[in-house]
């Protein structure tokens, strides 16, 4: 039989602290600039990068997205096949 992985508590805190970080350094920079950023200088850099980093970032976001939602329904279908059996 397979045997199922769970999250522990190790794995908790190290997701926690590395939310706490990186929110952190999100509200320094965010606090420590004298400008107004618009959504699209946000999103694109204010035109000051390239395409392709761009691009490839939001590639990997979503391909990141995609991957936990693959998780969270493999997790669900094998809880409900649990449950049937």
């Amino acid at each position: 039989m397979t045997e199922l992985l769970t999250i522990d508590w190790v794995d908790y805190t190290i997701l926690v602290f590395m939310l706490i970080l990186s929110t952190g350094i999100g509200l320094y920079k965010g606090i420590k600039s004298n400008r107004s950023n618009t959504i699209e200088e946000y999103l694109f850099g204010s035109g000051n990068v390239p395409i392709i980093p761009v691009v490839m970032s939001n590639m990997a976001s979503s391909k990141a997205q995609m991957t936990t939602n693959a998780f969270v329904v493999f997790e669900i279908k094998q809880k409900c096949l649990q449950n049937i059996k």
